[in-house]
């Protein structure tokens, strides 16, 4: 396979992180705000040839799979992960495994996180990595007279795109930040405050106008490329995050659903993309970097389990079944709710690629039946999108999957929701119908049937119909599309809180649906109730636009202590 990371054994990329960690390791062991000065004989004796640019942009790459491990300056990172917020603390997903395993995404899940959070500062530290290696190309390769000129351009327009892309992960747990796009120098030491919300929205922007200016089609990569993000990939996350910044940040003026229209329509104009013809081949190996893939984190199976020797990705481990009696055993996290399961109804086949589990088709997965311990799972489903049919054989914490980032349907939906707000409800029902017709079309899940584990079974009675409303219920049919189409990605809680649901929505989800004195339709009993969970997340929050509420995590104590940095709200 030519995929990003999957290029020569990841030599050169193991290279480049050794090269960083020397030169970029952080000054003390819990400050990942304080970053040694480089020295520029180093920086102009390793920008020397074509190939060691390359190595270093591909260090830039690697930050996104780290998820626990040691940090750059050796300190253990505990796991964390996008999907901690982006669905465990949403309305689809349950923690899951025991109630007692990993107490501190439960503290998430129910909106009881506090400072010293190892959750919390694992995602603090990689996003503050992943910019200060993306910093390190973009203020040094520009200096280097030996790097092809075509070369060049094209890895800055990568690191400006993975700066942004760091920038709002950082953005959308914690809020504002201190911006750096330069080492931050000793005399600057606890001194540099955090920058507005604002401010890192405008941070954000300026990266992705200049990969979006530097970076080419995808179709013009060669195969040994394939996995390095494209014009198309930052026009797209360009759209979702201005989407975000439309919902939550109240100092914007510039920014509107017109400049959404205006993204989304060249993704969609270039004929780069399009959809795979079934759902159910979306998250499989046989369809990773797909016709449907816009960006996606590229895993290698590799022979270590933590960072930074580890090539891989934790996230079929993680989501794995605990007591399944298989090859395909985990530690059972991430499930959906039941909540969710119901949202699908019975004649969407993408429910079969979303859950599998207790009381549905028998707990079959690649063709077996699955053994299961209900206390162990946190609802009745497990996460049918993150399991492969090859689990790793000696490194399960480092597999070869890839994480699905942003595809082809979300830019569909985006362009739909920003056809309604910019006033044209035909084009919204059209776009969001394609997506919908896909999904009728499906198949049920590879290895539906006893037996039969790589097989694609057909959906015998699909019934997706096409949305005919307007107004407000044709906003709502886009939005409920999102929580379909997209379930249990890691994206829920951001859509949830950009549309000013979010409170809602957990609140329903997680309290009343499960109030057993009138339960919602569907609903499992045996799940966690948080009756508190609306007031606990509000306690937690910054005024974001047109009066929504924006929830975030506690800053690490460490950076606040040291930096004198100003906490989150109500931690």
């Amino acid at each position: 396979m030519n995929q990003l990371l999957k290029m020569k054994k990841m030599k050169k990329i193991k290279y480049y992180m050794l090269f960083v960690f020397l030169l970029l390791h952080f000054a003390c062991s819990e400050d990942f705000l304080n970053m040694l000065p480089l020295s520029s004989e180093a920086v102009e004796g390793y920008f020397y040839s074509d190939e060691n640019a390359i190595s270093a942009i591909n260090g830039c790459y690697d930050i996104l799979i780290q998820n626990e491990g040691n940090s750059p300056d050796m300190v253990w990172m505990a796991h964390h992960y996008e999907w901690m917020m982006g669905d465990v603390a949403s309305g689809n997903v349950r923690k899951g495994s025991k109630p007692s395993d990993m107490p501190e995404l439960l503290a998430i899940e129910k909106w009881e996180a506090d400072p010293s959070s190892k959750i919390s500062a694992g995602l603090w530290i990689k996003g503050f990595a992943g910019i200060q290696r993306c910093n390190f190309v973009l203020n040094n390769l520009p200096k280097s007279e030996n790097v092809s000129p075509g070369l060049k351009n094209r890895i800055l327009g990568e690191a400006s795109l993975l700066r942004g892309h760091f920038y709002f992960f950082l953005l959308r747990h914690f809020g504002g930040v201190p911006i750096a796009t330069e080492n931050i120098q000793p005399s600057e030491y606890g001194k540099k405050q955090r920058d507005s919300f604002h401010e890192v929205c405008l941070r954000i922007e300026e990266d992705l106008l200049e990969a979006i200016r530097l970076l080419p089609n995808k179709s013009t990569y060669a195969s040994k490329d394939k996995g390095r993000v494209t014009n198309g990939t930052a026009r797209s996350l360009l759209s979702r995050f201005y989407m975000y910044q439309i919902g939550t940040d109240n100092k914007n003026t510039t920014t509107d659903w017109n400049d959404v229209y205006q993204q989304t329509s060249a993704v969609i104009s270039s004929g780069e993309y399009q959809l795979l013809d079934n759902y159910a081949k979306v998250f499989t190996s046989d369809y990773e970097n797909s016709s449907e893939s816009i960006f996606e984190y590229q895993g290698l199976e590799g022979v270590a389990d933590a960072q930074p020797e580890k090539t891989g990705s934790t996230i079929t481990l993680l989501m794995g079944n605990r007591k399944s009696g298989t090859s395909y055993s985990g530690w059972g996290f991430n499930n959906p709710s039941s909540e969710l399961f119901n949202a699908f109804g019975n004649s969407d086949p993408r429910r079969a690629s979303t859950c599998y589990g207790i009381g549905y088709n028998n707990f079959i997965l690649f063709g077996q039946i699955q053994g299961y311990a209900r206390d162990q799972q946190g609802s009745n489903y497990l996460n049918r999108k993150f399991v492969i049919y090859e689990m790793p054989k000696t490194m399960p914490k480092s597999s070869n999957y890839n994480i699905r980032y942003l595809r082809y349907s979300d830019v569909l939906l985006m362009h739909a929701e920003a056809a309604f707000h910019i006033g044209n409800e035909a084009i919204a029902r059209e776009y969001l119908n394609m997506v919908r017709k896909r999904a009728e079309n499906s198949t049920y899940c590879q290895g539906w049937v006893v037996g039969k584990p790589l097989e694609y079974t057909p959906f015998v009675g699909a019934s997706v119909p096409d949305i005919t409303s307007s107004g407000q219920d044709l906003l709502n049919a886009i939005w409920r599309e999102r929580k379909l189409e997209l379930a249990c990605e890691g994206y829920s809680s951001w859509d949830l809180i950009r549309t000013g649901q979010y409170f809602d929505v957990i609140d329903y989800a997680k309290n009343t649906y499960l109030d057993p004195s009138a339960p919602g339709p569907g609903a499992d009993l045996s799940e966690m109730r948080f009756e508190n969970i609306r007031a606990n997340a509000l306690k937690h929050t910054i005024e974001g636009a047109n009066g929504i509420r924006v929830p975030l995590l506690p800053l690490p104590q460490f950076d606040v202590d040291d930096w004198n940095l100003e906490q989150n709200p109500g931690y």
